[in-house]
């Protein structure tokens, strides 16, 4: 059985970043456009910051991705199901 690559290991981490960064931001309730764009800019930075090419095409790749899901109203949590996590 072979292990997963560096890469993937990177990407999904990345991935998981995010996701965890963005739904705190989101969970309550649909964010104001201007909100969604202010946590857009700063997770680009974020991303930015990475070293590697690879790693930043991902992350701003996803960044995006969470960015357009906001908008869409598609990272809104229900109410009461912060307690589903447990």
């Amino acid at each position: 059985m072979s292990l997963p690559s560096v890469s993937l290991i990177l990407r999904l981490a990345a991935c998981a970043t995010l996701a965890a960064a963005a739904l705190p931001a989101f969970a309550a309730g649909r964010a104001a456009p201007a909100e969604v764009q202010a946590r857009y800019e700063t997770e680009r930075a974020a991303c930015n910051a990475k070293p590697s090419p690879d790693e930043r095409a991902t992350c701003l790749r996803d960044a995006a991705a969470a960015r357009e899901a906001a908008l869409r109203g598609e990272l809104e949590l229900p109410a009461g199901t912060y307690g589903l996590n447990r």
